[in-house]
């Protein structure tokens, strides 16, 4: 429910003899901070329904108990009393075990883990996923700071939608967007952040990011928009974890203006 368009929570009836427990609790905790954290691709899926029809929810019709929920993510829920595993049929690509990491090829079949606390969710190289850099009250939050998870192994594009969250004037056309473009070759890869485009009410004039690369190889320089950058944790710097195959870009970005970044490896 938690990686659906809408969240619909099963709450016991007052004196049920089926409480939660305290473990449970914890999980449906955990899965509902990553929703909030999701929102702002949860909200940009959104006004594709609205701009192009499009369901973010989607099956293949072929593949039962299992949906993508826009193009980066596949949900592949437990559905027999029990089980710690289940076949999952992949689409074309690459794609990541969210929680584990583990790579799997597409076009075929796995048989994949399924914890009692873990929903099977992947993730497709090359994708591109903002997230609030903390969970909370959805139409209090912000974009103003926002942490950009970028899957190596692919290509890919976003386009983050924003409005005023609170009106509906985004029906008379004020809403911003922001495009968000990956590419990788043997020798280099590269991350645009476009200029945003369009209006709204309260919109920022910059954003503090924290640009997350994963599953990729260690870089020899790191470039933004024509400047090196210096390795480090600060502000305009990046640091990698060679155990995790992890960049992490801190970087504040005028919403006016497009940035750059080039991989060398």
């Amino acid at each position: 429910s938690a990686l659906t368009g809408m969240m619909h929570l099963y709450v016991p009836q007052k004196g049920s003899s089926e409480p939660f427990s305290a473990e449970v609790i914890q999980e449906i905790r955990q899965m509902s901070q990553l929703r909030s954290r999701l929102f702002p691709y949860l909200y940009s899926l959104a006004h594709l329904v609205r701009a192009r029809a499009e369901n973010p929810v989607r099956g293949d019709g072929d593949h039962q108990i299992q949906f993508r929920l826009g193009d980066a993510l596949l949900v592949a829920p437990v559905y027999q009393e029990g089980d710690n595993s289940r076949t999952v049929f992949f689409p074309e690509g690459t794609w990541y075990n969210y929680w584990s990491g583990e790579r799997f090829s597409g076009e075929q079949t796995w048989l994949v883990d399924a914890s009692v606390n873990e929903i099977p969710l992947f993730v497709k190289a090359g994708s591109i996923i903002p997230y609030r850099s903390r969970a909370g009250q959805i139409m209090e939050g912000s974009n103003r700071e926002l942490t950009i998870e970028i899957y190596a192994g692919g290509v890919g594009t976003f386009r983050l939608y924003e409005d005023d969250g609170l009106t509906n004037r985004y029906r008379n056309g004020e809403v911003a967007t922001t495009g968000f473009r990956y590419f990788e070759t043997d020798e280099y890869a590269t991350f645009t952040i476009g200029r945003t485009v369009g209006e709204y009410i309260g919109q920022p004039e910059d954003r503090s990011l924290i640009l997350r690369f994963l599953h990729i190889g260690e870089p020899d320089q790191v470039i933004a928009n024509s400047s090196k950058l210096q390795e480090g944790g600060g502000e305009g710097e990046w640091m990698y974890d060679e155990g995790e195959q992890l960049l992490t870009i801190h970087w504040n970005h005028p919403t006016e203006l497009k940035t750059d970044f080039e991989i060398r490896f």
